[in-house]
């Protein structure tokens, strides 16, 4: 099978808890990675401030999951030996040969897996609790550069227009000097994860050079050599990525997009995508953000770049195997999103082997410790009405 090399980097900018000024900057941690550098499953960051503290722990048994809370200042560092206990690593990883329903005794059904309630993380029952599952990248054949307008989630099963390449289950290693995850996948497929926590808050040196606070943590996500089989030749591909956004039993979302404020160095695009989380009633104070914005090639140029456009999945009764659903049940969680994000537009020139592109996704808990635009979100009678 013909493999055409192609790189796709995600940029994943997560803004922490508070801002520059007059805010000391958040203490960090040490990472926690379990059970080993060579065979990780789970790595745990902790960042602590004089206001709260951010967590953010990766799963990377079954589907690939990024954890996301926030906590209270009183939260403390935990010690590798002192989070392994937390952990029931027989259920985990799924080597429990007797597994009962764990929600077996729930006056409700639930649709539980067996490694539910196999970690424990702080914060995760909060309002401000959620996670990321990189589901598959998904080769889509788009003969007629229609793009979005094109990509059907129902018609996935069509195999002349869909291929879905599945994340879970690879090997990965981590390089804990430069904080660095790498997998290399069937077919040729690698996929590196670098972490930056920086000392100053600044604009990144790299398109699209969003701003950043002192207190923000940048995920690279880079995928390479991504095998395209469909039609190979006519260069009519398209990558979609497939991500699910689970929340926790507290929190509730939504999604929208906007206008944005900080576009001098991306021209082109005028709308950032929100998806806004708070405590199922009616104000929303926690969001994650991102510009629609790819570049095809490493040299970050605004004129090697197209759009991303996102396609929503709609809503998700099960939550993904892994350490989302070690954590939550379709009972805590509910109306999880799924979302495709579809690189490329309708009518350009470069939909075929996407070979770099930006995601930049901030996540606020309290608006006023967002760098961008402070935002509360009012929900009434169907109609969403946003103050700054």
């Amino acid at each position: 099978m013909l493999l055409v090399r192609a790189a796709l980097v995600l940029a994943l900018v997560i803004i922490g808890a508070v801002a520059d000024d007059g805010i000391p900057p958040r203490q960090k941690c040490d990472v926690i990675v379990l059970p080993s550098a060579d065979d990780p499953k789970i790595i745990y960051y902790q960042l602590k401030s004089d206001t709260n503290a951010t967590h953010y722990v990766w799963g990377l048994q079954d589907i690939p999951t990024l954890f996301m809370s926030v906590t209270g200042p009183n939260s403390t560092c935990l010690t590798a030996e002192e989070f392994n206990k937390t952990i029931d690593w027989e259920k985990f990883l799924g080597d429990d040969d007797n597994c009962t329903d764990p929600c077996e005794t729930w006056p409700e059904p639930c649709n539980c897996t067996c490694n539910y309630g196999a970690v424990n993380i702080p914060g995760q029952d909060g309002e401000f609790a959620f996670a990321l599952t990189f589901n598959s990248l998904i080769e889509f054949y788009d003969s007629h550069s229609k793009a979005n307008k094109a990509f059907n989630p129902k018609h996935l099963n069509i195999s002349s227009l869909y291929s879905s390449y599945s994340l879970a289950d690879l090997k990965w290693t981590f390089n804990k000097d430069n904080n660095q995850l790498k997998t290399s996948g069937p077919k040729g497929l690698t996929w590196y994860i670098s972490l930056n926590v920086p000392t100053e808050g600044g604009r990144l040196d790299y398109f699209p050079k969003t701003l950043y606070t002192i207190n923000s943590t940048t995920f690279d996500f880079i995928f390479q050599n991504f095998p395209y089989q469909l039609h190979i030749g006519n260069n009519a591909s398209r990558l979609v990525l497939d991500v699910t956004i689970v929340h926790g039993p507290l929190s509730h979302g939504i999604l929208m997009s906007r206008f944005s404020r900080d576009d001098e160095y991306t021209p082109s695009i005028f709308i950032t995508y929100n998806y806004l989380f708070g405590n199922r009633g009616t104000m929303f104070q926690g969001f994650l953000q991102w510009k629609p914005i790819s570049y095809l090639s490493k040299a970050r140029k605004s004129t090697k770049s197209e759009q991303i456009n996102l396609v929503p999945g709609g809503d998700v009764d099960e939550v993904p195997v892994g350490l989302a659903s070690a954590l939550f049940n379709n009972c805590t969680s509910v109306n999880n999103t799924r979302v495709f994000l579809v690189m490329g537009t309708e009518g350009d020139d470069n939909n075929a082997n996407p070979n770099y592109v930006t995601w930049l996704v901030y996540f606020s808990n309290l608006c006023q410790y967002t760098p961008i635009a402070c935002c509360v979100v009012y929900v009434s009678n169907d109609s969403v009405v946003v103050e700054y």
